[in-house]
C-alpha cells in the first residue's frame, strides 16, 4: 500500500543528519533536567496478556536512567525520541544496580512479567555495562513470581553471544524477550522520517539471532507516527503487523508486536509538527480497530498506552465524553486479547472518526 505523507520544510535538514537548534536537546547542565542517579526515570504497573496461556498478569515496566542513547549525538537520533533529555552522566554499574533494586522493591506481589528498558540500548556496553546485565539478570533470577523478562537495544549492539550470556542467567521456567524498535514497515518512513537507521535485513538478522538463542522477539511498531494522517496512520500499523507477523513465521521465531500509539514528545520534530498544527494526535478509535483487526488475524499484540509522564497529556484520544471508555476497553484486551471487550463502545464523535478514514480500503478496517 502506497502511503502519502505530507511535506515537511525541515525534512531535507533532517536526512542530511543536520539538526536544527529548536530541535536540539535541553541544556543537561540546567536545573530543569538535573535528575536523581540512583532512581529510574519511569515506573509503570498493568496487564498482560500471557503469550502462551492468554491468561491475565501483572506487567511491570521500568525504565532505567542511563547515560542516554549513543545513537542520539545531536546529529542523529530519532525525530520523534526525547529520551536524551532525561540521561544522566556517569551512571555505571552501581547507580545501576541502586535503581534496579528500588523498583525491585516496589513489585506487587504478583508480578508475572518484567520489562527492563533503559534510556537507549540495553546491549550497548557503554551506556548498560556487561556487569551490569548479568548483575540484573541475578537480581530478577531471584524474583520466583517473575516469568519472563523484557530488555531492548538497538539491533547493532544485538548477538548472540550477548544474548546467551543474558539468558543463561535466568532461572529454566523463566523467558528472555528481545524488544527492537521496527516503528514501521515502510523503511523510507523508518529511516527517513523516523531516522532509526534501521535496515530491513537488520530486522531479519536480529530475529534470526532470537531464534537461535531461544530468546522470543518483541517488535515495536509505531501508530500514525508524524507525516500520517489518522487513514495512512492506520494503513501503516496494519502493514507492519502484517510485514512483523509473516517474517516471523517465515524464520520460525517466537514473537509478539508491541504496537505503540504515539504521543508528543518534547524538543522533537514531532513536537514541531504538532505545535504547527501539521500534526493531529491519534484518536481512540483507530485503536480500537486496529486491536479488532489484529485479533482478527491472530496476531500477539500489545498496545502501549502510557505515554511515560513524557508527553505533558498530549497522547491519543477521542472526546471528553469517552476517552475514558476507550482507555480502559483498550487495556482489557491487552490483558485478554478478545475484542468483544470493545462491544457496545458507542459515542457521537465516532462518525467524526469514521469521515476522517472513510477512503481506508476494505482489508484495513474493522467492523464498528
Amino acid at each position: 500500500m502506497n502511503i502519502n505523507y505530507t511535506p515537511l520544510d525541515t525534512l531535507e535538514e533532517h536526512q542530511n543528519k543536520r539538526v536544527p537548534a529548536r530541535f536540539r536537546d535541553t541544556d543537561l547542565d540546567s536545573t530543569d533536567t538535573e535528575f536523581d542517579a540512583l532512581r529510574a526515570a519511569f515506573v509503570t504497573t498493568n496487564k498482560i496478556r500471557h503469550t502462551h496461556n492468554g491468561s491475565a498478569v501483572t506487567r511491570v515496566m521500568a525504565v532505567l536512567r542511563t547515560v542516554g542513547c549513543a545513537w542520539d549525538d545531536g546529529v542523529s537520533g530519532c525525530t520523534m525520541c526525547d529520551f536524551k533529555s532525561y540521561a544522566v552522566e556517569g551512571v555505571g554499574v552501581a547507580e545501576l544496580t541502586n535503581q534496579l533494586e528500588a523498583v525491585v522493591r516496589g513489585f506487587p506481589s504478583n508480578v508475572a512479567h518484567f520489562e527492563l528498558l533503559t534510556l537507549g540500548s540495553f546491549f550497548h556496553d557503554l551506556e548498560v555495562p556487561r556487569e551490569f546485565r548479568k548483575r540484573a539478570m541475578d537480581i530478577l533470577t531471584a524474583q520466583p513470581t517473575i516469568k519472563s523478562v523484557l530488555v531492548e537495544s538497538r539491533a547493532e549492539y544485538v548477538n548472540l553471544e550477548r544474548l546467551v550470556e543474558v539468558k543463561a542467567r535466568l532461572r529454566g521456567d523463566q523467558t528472555l524477550e528481545l524488544g527492537l524498535g521496527v516503528e514501521s514497515s515502510n523503511s523510507r518512513l523508518r529511516n527517513k522520517i523516523l531516522r532509526k537507521g534501521l535496515s530491513d535485513r537488520s530486522v531479519r538478522r536480529v530475529m534470526e539471532v532470537c531464534k537461535e538463542a531461544g530468546v522470543r522477539f518483541v517488535a515495536y511498531l509505531l501508530v500514525k507516527p508524524h507525516t500520517l494522517d489518522e487513514k495512512d496512520g492506520i494503513i501503516d500499523a496494519v502493514d507492519g503487523g502484517e510485514w512483523i507477523s509473516n517474517l516471523a513465521k517465515s524464520i520460525g521465531v517466537e514473537y509478539r508486536i508491541a504496537y505503540e500509539p504515539v504521543f508528543i514528545t518534547h524538543g522533537t520534530m514531532l513536537e514541531q509538527m504538532f505545535q504547527e498544527g501539521s500534526y493531529k494526535i491519534l484518536n481512540l478509535w483507530s485503536i480500537v480497530s486496529l486491536a479488532k483487526i489484529s485479533a482478527d488475524r491472530h496476531w500477539p499484540v500489545f498496545f502501549g498506552m502510557s505515554d511515560e509522564n513524557l508527553s505533558d497529556e498530549r497522547l491519543p484520544r477521542s472526546c471528553p465524553t469517552c476517552s475514558a471508555a476507550l482507555r480502559d476497553a483498550i487495556q482489557r484486551f491487552n490483558s485478554s486479547g478478545d475484542p468483544s471487550c470493545f462491544d457496545g463502545l458507542d459515542c457521537a464523535c465516532q462518525e467524526d472518526w469514521l469521515r476522517t478514514v472513510d477512503a481506508l480500503p476494505s482489508e484495513y478496517r474493522a467492523a464498528v
